[in-house]
């Protein structure tokens, strides 16, 4: 399972029914959950509000 760490950018690469964002979207890691983290809450793009996302569902952009 991918770790990311506070304030990583990364890309939703599979629709989430709990993230009503479209995949592809880019974002930023806010919080981890869980140890080791199983979950993140990630501000998205263009969302009003940051959502609670499955590590699996998530790539890191390198830049």
């Amino acid at each position: 399972m991918a770790k990311f760490a506070e304030y990583d950018r990364v890309l939703l690469r599979t629709t989430c029914a709990e993230v009503p964002v479209q995949r592809m979207t880019i974002g930023t890691v806010l919080e981890a959950y869980g140890n080791p983290p199983s979950a993140y809450d990630v501000d998205f793009a263009g969302a009003d509000e940051s959502f609670t996302v499955p590590a699996d569902a998530l790539v890191l952009i390198r830049e």
